[in-house]
């Protein structure tokens, strides 16, 4: 789904593309002066007279081109890759700790990376894993997301009615998501209000999810680069926005029959727990009154022998 390659129409800069169509980063073209892209600054310190052994170069040969990178450390060993999760990384091995050591990755933030999270996905930065599902929506393909690839995105738990009833006798509904950076191919639609918007969404089949800010959008299939900000400080670009996506009822009936079932179930533990007690207690103060009736009853026996000894002596 991503792929890192020379700008087609003839300039010197490489892109970063998703599907080969939609493009999310450019280093820049390249300074035959300075010897790096322009959008990478970072290759200034990876210069050998900084402390790293990496020299560069850009061929423009009028039919060819390419860019080099050269190890002049040969105790060095380094790696170049395009990352599965859309990023483009340079690693070198550190035999001490042995292992591989990030030096230099773009773009920077994981979550810049376009639909990384694939179709309804939700890529929060910071978090490991930086994708999940939001609610109504599962893992589309479990297997993929465990080895870091998470373009195959989201899948439904209950597919929606559009405009029918569902088995529970409800229709369609939304869940407002806060904090949110909005997904992309946004559809402007005329609305007055919040209700408006919704109303807007509802009444079509293919819409997902709306938003209103004092104007409306509405999105149409699946959402593409939803992003959580929740945990971003508005000076770095959090804060968002509120999102409503629009789910199948069940979603939230079962959630309710969950609730109801919960309350049904601690009354009942509640019911036998008070039964037991009352049972132990009965067993309890029964056991007491027999022993107090055996006792008195021994103690009348007693005195009826003694009074028989008495009369028997006079």
């Amino acid at each position: 789904m991503f792929s890192l390659e020379l700008d087609p129409r003839g300039t010197s800069q490489y892109l970063l593309n998703w599907n080969s169509s939609e493009q999310y980063w450019t280093s820049g073209n390249w300074s035959t002066a300075d010897h790096i892209f322009t959008d990478v600054p970072e290759m200034t310190a990876a210069n050998p007279s900084h402390g790293f052994p990496y020299t560069f170069g850009y061929v423009d040969a009028g039919n060819e081109n390419y860019f080099t990178y050269h190890v002049e450390d040969d105790a060095v060993v380094a790696h170049f890759r395009m990352d599965v999760a859309g990023q483009v990384k340079f690693l070198m091995w550190v035999e001490g700790a042995a292992e591989w050591q990030q030096f230099w990755s773009q773009p920077k933030v994981q979550c810049d990376v376009y639909a990384l999270c694939g179709p309804s996905g939700v890529c929060t930065e910071n978090a490991l894993p930086s994708c999940s599902c939001p609610r109504g929506f599962r893992r589309r393909r479990p297997l993929e997301w465990a080895q870091g690839d998470y373009t195959s995105g989201c899948a439904r738990d209950a597919g929606l009615r559009c405009g029918a009833r569902d088995v529970n006798g409800g229709e369609d509904r939304f869940y407002a998501m806060a904090n949110v950076r909005l997904p992309s191919d946004a559809q402007s639609v005329v609305a007055a209000s919040a209700g408006d918007c919704e109303r807007a969404c509802i009444g079509s089949c293919s819409c997902t999810a709306y938003s209103y800010n004092g104007s409306c959008s509405v999105w149409h299939g699946d959402l593409i680069n939803l992003r959580d900000t929740s945990g971003i400080s508005t000076a770095t670009g959090g804060g968002g926005g509120t999102i409503s996506i629009r789910l199948a009822a069940s979603e939230f009936s079962s959630a309710g029959d969950r609730s109801r079932r919960l309350v049904v179930g601690l009354v009942v533990a509640g019911f036998v727990a008070a039964a037991t007690t009352i049972a132990v207690v009965s067993i309890v103060v029964i056991r007491r009154r027999s022993r107090r009736a055996f006792k008195a009853s021994r103690r009348v026996a007693e005195g009826s022998l003694v009074a028989f000894t008495c009369v028997k002596k006079i």
